[in-house]
């Protein structure tokens, strides 16, 4: 009797996993030729390959083009303006979300320069924030949001940023051996000449997950420094470092994506 129960259970999920796929397949042979695919970078690719598509509608009311990429069950992934497609000038606000509808990030363009970004995990954590130390005139520091002329930026972009921690963070064997998993969030601050300083942890996990959080922002090569008002200037930012069991962890998970 339990092997006739686990067997039909098998066929259970063996069959919503087949009518799901079967979904997406029929959404995305209905798209347009025109279509346009994407892979998990949001590089252009093959329709074989992609994890996204995108549609590119124009504005009748203004100049701006409308971007709209979805995941291939048809969910919204991303919204956003263009002044050009070719080459891609991006202006406006652009909006990313997760597969359950949270927003995921926000980044506001200015010619393809990024004048604000703010990330959220699903829980609705906020994952990254561009906050600017002022000097006030007693002389004690304060710290503001501000909208910098230019964002500090890793070397490579915000990729290669999720590339190096990826390759860095080690997962801690005493961790794994608790079977601790979740994530560490560290706030740092990149001084006027691209110097990471000041690490701490503002979101603690284990004592082992969060030191290696923290070494692996403090070992980060020099940023470019943030620019306002024409000028170098610091700024503090707050990223998470993931820790996951029994999965392999993607570089998006370190800095955005987290499990459903």
């Amino acid at each position: 009797m339990k092997r006739i129960l686990i067997t039909l259970f098998l066929s259970a999920v063996l069959l919503v996993y087949t009518y799901g796929q079967e979904n997406v397949s029929k959404i995305v042979d209905m798209l347009p030729a025109d279509t346009c695919w994407m892979d998990t970078f949001e590089n252009v690719c093959n329709k074989k390959d992609a994890v996204y598509y995108s549609l590119y509608l124009k504005d009748d009311t203004s100049s701006l083009i409308r971007v709209k990429v979805n995941y291939l069950s048809g969910d919204l992934y991303m919204t956003g303006t263009l002044t050009n497609i070719n080459p891609i000038v991006r202006n406006g606000q652009y909006r990313w979300f997760y597969k359950n509808g949270q927003q995921k990030k926000q980044v506001i363009y200015r010619n393809n320069l990024v004048t604000d970004i703010k990330l959220w995990g699903r829980d609705g954590y906020p994952d990254y924030q561009a906050i600017r130390p002022v000097r006030t005139s007693d002389g004690k520091v304060i710290q503001e949001e501000a909208a910098f002329d230019k964002l500090a930026s890793f070397p490579g972009g915000d990729i290669s940023m999720m590339k190096y921690i990826s390759t860095n963070r080690r997962y801690p064997a005493e961790s794994m051996k608790n079977k601790v998993e979740g994530r560490v969030v560290v706030k740092f601050l990149i001084d006027q000449s691209g110097k990471v300083m000041n690490a701490v942890v503002i979101r603690k996990l284990d004592k082992a997950c969060d030191a290696e959080a923290l070494r692996v922002i403090r070992s980060m090569p020099d940023w470019s420094p943030a620019v306002y008002e024409g000028h170098s200037e610091s700024m503090y930012c707050t990223i998470p470092i993931m820790f996951k069991l029994n999965a392999t962890v993607d570089m998006f998970e370190n800095y955005q994506d987290f499990s459903e």
